[in-house]
């Protein structure tokens, strides 16, 4: 192995509470994300493209990317992959739904506010080495 994944653990663990910090204090302020909320978006191939270069850019070097390292290091990878992807695709899924039948009820600020919450529970999850 190159790495020990007991170490890899620790580290996303940090990761996920940095993001949870960084969240609750300074939200999410991207042009792009502006431009799709507020439909200011022409056609559908343009918020097609556009949602996928958000997702995409996001995604890159992300917390999920951190735990599909850590869950390969001591299982399949094509399981791992897999599974990624029907759990990726479910929570997308999920997120468009629920964003378009709640983003008139909750505020923007108060839904960072919960998400660090959950970022550094689960930063903290993981973190029963002892």
């Amino acid at each position: 192995r190159y790495f020990d994944q007991r170490i890899l653990t620790i580290a996303s663990g940090i990761v996920f509470i940095i993001l949870g910090i960084f969240t609750y204090f300074n939200g999410e302020n991207n042009d792009e994300y502006e431009k799709i909320r507020d439909n200011q978006l022409k056609s559908k191939s343009d918020i097609l493209i556009r949602s996928f270069i958000l997702v995409f850019s996001a995604e890159m070097g992300d917390k999920s990317q951190i735990m599909i390292l850590t869950a390969s290091l001591s299982n399949n990878p094509i399981t791992i992959l897999l599974a990624s992807l029907i759990g990726m695709g479910l929570v997308i899924f999920i997120s468009a739904y629920l964003g378009e039948r709640i983003s008139h009820r909750i505020n923007e600020n108060t839904l960072n506010k919960i998400a660090s919450v959950f970022f550094v529970a689960i930063g903290l999850y993981p973190c029963d080495c002892a």
